[in-house]
């Protein structure tokens, strides 16, 4: 009885093999792409702090990228109720980004508490607007008998 490999399972295997060496260079990739991530939000956590009219500068730039999560998620950003939605969004933001300063838990579980709490909340507020701006919409009249179906 002689050891006899099959030309197919052997090109199988050899084709696997490949493809786990390029998915285990892909991750050291990444690796490295987030050790440099995380160098440089270190660098700029132990920078001197922005001056107000450095901050008050952004704040466009802020509400666009308030506006561009919401359209992300499918949320309406435009009008009256886009910029109410994207000042709950930076308040939101503001509150959770300074829980995230003081969280020193390895699984960031004071962080991800307050984010679900907050985005609970302006759920429920949402809710509520939504609820209130309908009932202020008039009524559409009922059809008749004799009218044709829509």
């Amino acid at each position: 009885m002689y050891f006899r490999p099959l030309p197919a399972l052997s090109i199988a295997c050899a084709l696997l093999f490949a493809f786990l060496i390029g998915l285990g260079v892909w991750q050291l990739q990444r690796l490295h792409w987030k050790l440099d991530l995380i160098a440089a939000v270190n660098r700029n956590m132990a920078a001197a702090p922005i001056t107000l009219d450095q901050a008050l500068a952004m704040g466009p730039a802020l509400r666009r990228s308030m506006a561009a999560m919401l359209e992300a998620a499918s949320v309406p950003s435009d009008g009256l109720g886009g910029a109410l939605r994207q000042n709950g969004l930076l308040a939101i933001h503001y509150a959770v980004s300074r829980v995230y300063d003081r969280d020193d838990t390895a699984d960031l579980s004071k962080t991800m508490a307050a984010l679900d709490s907050r985005l609970k909340m302006a759920e429920r507020w949402a809710q509520f607007f939504d609820k209130y701006t309908k009932s202020l919409k008039s009524p559409e009249p009922a059809p008749s008998e004799n009218s044709p179906a829509p």
